[in-house]
């Protein structure tokens, strides 16, 4: 009655159908990014300008993530010195020994 109804495939881990090969896509979810990277590898030798663009980016990249980290934590860290200052010394002057 239900057969060929995708709800009652039997499944294999996360929503996998079953086949003979296993899960189908696990290999190329594996190898296009490894395509891109000698790609973009490859394409650096050949104009090693991409390289300087590259680390060039990373270091901006990286400098403005520090630089709002850096800039957030302060901001958070300016309340707290605020509400510290505000607390009166302790008077320990009339404090009998």
């Amino acid at each position: 009655m239900f057969r060929g109804c995708s709800i009652f495939i039997p499944t294999q881990g996360h929503g996998q159908y079953h086949t003979r090969h296993g899960p189908r896509g696990l290999g190329w979810g594996l190898m296009a990014p490894g395509f891109g990277l000698i790609c973009a590898a490859l394409a650096m030798i050949i104009w090693p300008e991409l390289l300087a663009y590259f680390v060039a980016s990373l270091l901006l990249c990286g400098g403005t993530v520090l630089l709002m980290v850096g800039w957030r934590m302060r901001q958070l860290e300016q309340p707290a010195r605020r509400h510290m200052s505000r607390v009166s010394p302790l008077d320990l002057s009339n404090r009998e020994d």
